[in-house]
C-alpha cells in the first residue's frame, strides 16, 4: 500500500479496511487504474476520473461510526470498457 494512502487515513485509520475492500473489488472489476491521492480525496481514473473517496474525517451531521464516502462520476464512461452504470449504495458494517 502506498504511504500517501496511509497518510490520507491517518485521522481515521479504522476506515482503511473499508478502502482496501473497495479498491480490491474495483481492481477485480476494472483492472489496473490510476490512483491519485490528494489532501481531501482519493481519485480513481482510467481514461477519465470516475470514482472519488472523500476524506473520512469529514463528518456529516448525526453520522456515527466508521465510514468513507464514495462519489461516482459517469461522465465519459458510457463508451468503452469503463463503468457503464450506477449501483445502489452499499453499506459496509464492521
Amino acid at each position: 500500500m502506498d504511504s500517501t494512502v496511509l497518510l490520507f487515513f491517518e485521522k481515521m485509520p479504522q476506515a482503511l479496511p473499508i478502502y482496501e475492500a473497495f479498491t480490491k473489488r474495483l481492481l477485480k472489476e476494472l483492472g489496473p487504474v490510476q490512483v491519485k491521492v490528494q489532501k481531501s480525496q482519493i481519485a480513481f481514473s482510467n481514461r477519465y476520473q470516475f470514482a472519488f473517496i472523500w476524506h473520512p474525517s469529514r463528518r456529516f451531521r448525526g453520522r456515527k461510526g466508521v465510514y468513507m464516502v464514495v462519489k461516482y462520476s459517469l461522465q465519459g464512461t458510457t463508451q468503452g470498457n469503463g463503468l457503464t452504470g450506477g449501483v445502489p449504495p452499499v453499506r459496509f458494517s464492521m
